[in-house]
């Protein structure tokens, strides 16, 4: 039996999203580089875009080398494309927390 060929990267086990590795559309399943199946895509995503792997509530954080990217401004459901109408770039207060917590982190 040939093996199915993935169609989303993941970057860091702790990411919230996966990167496309070709174009997909609506209806595809997303097939991660571990060989698991994660969603159903709900709507054409290029490839080198992101999509959430699993559900983000608005407000959360967007995790891609197992770091912030941004925030949620709305919910986002499993296999959505993941981009600007639904994502907001981190404000510098929310980036210097951010480095605070890492670097809290570091010295446990």
């Amino acid at each position: 039996m040939k093996e199915k060929e993935f169609n989303a990267l993941i970057l860091d086990e702790r990411d919230n999203i996966v990167v496309m590795t070709k174009d997909v559309n609506e209806g595809d399943v997303l097939y991660s580089s571990n060989h698991t199946e994660m969603a159903e895509v709900r709507s054409s995503i290029p490839k080198g875009h992101k999509a959430a792997a699993a559900f983000i509530p608005k407000g959360n954080n967007i995790i891609k080398y197992g770091e912030s990217s941004g925030i949620a401004t709305k919910d986002i459901e499993p296999g959505s494309h993941v981009h600007t109408d639904n994502v907001r770039g981190l404000s510098e207060e929310e980036r210097q927390a951010l480095r605070w917590s890492m670097n809290e982190e570091e010295c446990r």
